[in-house]
């Protein structure tokens, strides 16, 4: 059992989109968080396909 877990807040756009892409492709497991859960379905899981590696929350 040796996943790596990241937390990112403010992942919605900017340097925190793409701290999340460098995490999946390092192989995390990234939890990520914004103000509003619509833009963090939009702009970061859905858009770039990491359904399953990354877990949005608000």
């Amino acid at each position: 059992m040796n996943q790596k877990n990241a937390v990112i807040t403010g992942a919605s756009s900017g340097i925190g989109a793409e701290t999340i892409r460098a995490l999946v492709e390092a192989g995390f497991r990234v939890f990520i968080g914004a103000r509003h859960m619509d833009c963090l379905d939009c702009q970061t899981v859905k858009r770039c396909g990491w359904n399953g590696r990354v877990n949005p929350f608000v």
